[in-house]
């Protein structure tokens, strides 16, 4: 092996949910979602997070199914992003304002389809603050109704 064997990332055991993974850090040919993050659009945001937490997860678990990674519960959101900042050596989540950290977690859940209103709002209950939980419920609520 070369000098640069040194560098391969090595992994570090977290607690997410009940079970221990072993959380990696990015590859370089992963930098882009990290470096193409941009305070200012929440939606672009939301899919780069999405996509670092599923190259995490299929990196943690590589047996796992994509229909399992893509089902993975953002109950667990708080959990695997410290765990892929701190592996990373990147800022901790708390930085990432509670906006954004709330915008990516509604994303999640209204990309999924098999939410139904109820589900949203009790996940979004375990997460979020009163004031934040307020303004994004009406969201939330706004956007199934002309969904359906």
């Amino acid at each position: 092996m070369s000098k640069l064997s040194n560098f391969l990332g090595k992994g570090k055991e977290y607690k997410i949910g009940v079970n221990k993974l072993e959380i990696y850090p990015l590859k370089l040919k992963n930098i882009d979602l990290v470096a193409s993050m941009d305070s200012n659009n929440a939606k672009h945001n939301s899919e780069m997070m999405k996509k670092l937490i599923e190259v995490t997860l299929k990196d943690a678990v590589p047996d796992a199914s994509d229909e399992e990674i893509q089902n993975f519960s953002v109950t667990h959101f708080k959990e695997i992003t410290e765990a892929i900042m701190d592996v990373n050596g990147l800022a901790p989540v708390k930085s990432i304002s509670p906006h954004v950290r709330s915008l990516l977690m509604c994303q999640s859940m209204l990309d999924d389809p098999s939410k139904q209103p109820g589900d949203i709002a009790d996940e979004i209950d375990k997460l979020m603050t009163p004031q934040i939980l307020n303004r994004f419920r009406s969201l939330i609520n706004e956007v199934l109704n002309n969904n359906a």
